[in-house]
């Protein structure tokens, strides 16, 4: 029997609750409590049932849980085949970088992703994102170096010419025009680079050149002479800048622009070097392009020139070294030649030598009075009705004479022929013309050693 009050067990004989003091009930009340008591010890006699129906559930649940998610352990294990994956690829890669690394670099990427998406941290996840990173790289570069050797870019190519040559790297390829001459053409490009002429420095200027003045003077000398041979008057000469600017060494470099059509344009390159006594001109022509495009390509191509110093008093008349003989007379002058020159014809107003290399040269001199300049420009004309091609008039010196140079290739016979005419001291209209195979060759040199007196 308990207190209905405070639930405290209580004596048959109490009266009140020794805990709470509460009355206690009368035997009917005992009796109901007691049976209350008993129908709720029924109740919760049958809870254990159902709750252990319902433990069972959640056992069966936790243990599908366990099947389907991995625990902590496995999954460590799951990530860390990952990073040790990494590392082995990043291995392989590195070691096969330079061999294979065409088929290095996809699987680098695939071990560094491999790294990156691993969540196991430690060394072996480190190391092998940083090893496929640099076989990344490595591969990179090699493929890089490899189509730069196939593509000739380390190659040392030279370009040779009249007294002259210059390095040119993989943009460049050499090339022929239809008239046979060698020029360099501009990969991707209807762009070539030539060589013009070269001349005698101090022959051809009387001013000391390392004065600006003296620098621009000759500028103005060569615009002037470029302009003898242009008788189409959509052929425009521009004067880009008159003053040189230095391109290595002593050697001086200004420019002239040409512009012949709405589609063809070109640029004049003149290449002046105090110390090796020479003038150099080179042409660039650009077929549908803007010239200024490959200016700085033609400079860093041309900064690699190396000029020949030549001794022109080697060929002077006044030789003894028993190697040359001296032609002309009073009227005609006199010309220095190599002994092995034989010749051809001898009259009043002209003589004419050939070489056993088929080259052939005829100096004479004019009875009328047309200037050396009317004569060219008639020259030229004729020579073009001949089928000469890449006909030119240009202003030069020859020897100490101011003289108009008159140049074209005829295509059939594979010759070379220039003309110069020129005034000296007897006021009559002189002409030295030599013809050959070779434009670059030194027999053109041979009308340098023109004297009017035999002294």
């Amino acid at each position: 029997m308990i207190c209905k009050n405070c639930g405290f067990p209580l004596k048959s004989d109490d009266q009140f609750c020794p805990n709470c003091g509460n009355k206690v009930a009368s035997a009917t009340d005992i009796i109901e409590i007691t049976d209350e008591v008993e129908n709720n010890n029924e109740v919760t006699s049958s809870i254990p049932e159902e709750a252990h129906v319902e433990e069972e559930k959640d056992a069966v649940v936790k243990e599908k849980n366990v099947q389907v998610n991995p625990s902590k352990d496995d999954t460590e294990k799951v990530e860390d085949w990952k990073s040790i994956t990494s590392f082995i690829i990043g291995i392989l890669s590195i070691i096969f970088a330079f061999v294979v690394n065409i088929f290095v670099l996809p699987l680098a990427i695939f071990g560094l992703i491999i790294g990156i998406l691993s969540k196991q941290k430690g060394a072996f996840k480190i190391i092998g994102i940083i090893l496929n990173i640099l076989a990344i790289i490595s591969s990179i570069i090699v493929i890089f170096v490899l189509t730069a050797i196939s593509m000739g870019a380390f190659d040392t190519n030279y370009f040779e010419g009249d007294g002259f040559k210059y390095q040119y790297n993989y943009e460049w390829r050499e090339s022929k025009l239809t008239d046979g001459k060698r020029v360099l053409q501009f990969n991707g490009t209807n762009a070539f680079l030539s060589p013009v002429a070269r001349e005698q420095l101090t022959s051809s200027i009387t001013c000391d050149y390392s004065l600006d003045s003296c620098k621009e003077s000759y500028y103005d000398y060569i615009y002037d002479s470029m302009l003898l041979g242009i008788d189409d008057e959509s052929i425009k000469l521009e004067k880009t800048d008159t003053k040189y600017k230095l391109l290595k060494d002593d050697i001086y470099y200004s420019m002239i622009d040409i512009n012949q059509s709405s589609n063809i344009t070109g640029r004049y390159y003149i290449l002046i070097s105090k110390n090796k006594d020479a003038a150099l001109t080179f042409i660039v022509s650009v077929k549908n392009s803007n010239i200024s495009i490959l200016h700085n390509k033609v400079i860093e191509t041309l900064s690699n020139i190396e000029i020949e110093e030549r001794d022109y008093e080697a060929n002077d008349t006044t030789n003894t070294d028993g190697d040359s003989q001296i032609i002309g007379s009073e009227l005609l002058g006199y010309i220095s030649l190599p002994n092995d020159w034989t010749k051809d014809s001898i009259q009043n107003n002209s003589v004419q030598y050939h070489s056993n290399t088929s080259y052939v040269i005829k100096m004479g001199v004019y009875d009328d009075r047309k200037s050396p300049k009317e004569y060219s420009i008639d020259y030229a004309s004729n020579m073009e009705k001949d089928g000469a091609i890449n006909v030119t008039t240009s202003l030069v010196k020859l020897s100490n004479y101011v003289a108009y140079k008159v140049y074209g290739y005829y295509e059939n016979d594979s010759k070379n022929l220039l003309i110069w005419f020129f005034e000296p001291e007897d006021k009559k209209t002189h002409y030295i013309l030599m013809e050959g195979p070779e434009q670059a060759s030194s027999n053109y040199n041979i009308p340098h050693t023109f004297k009017l007196q035999n002294k």
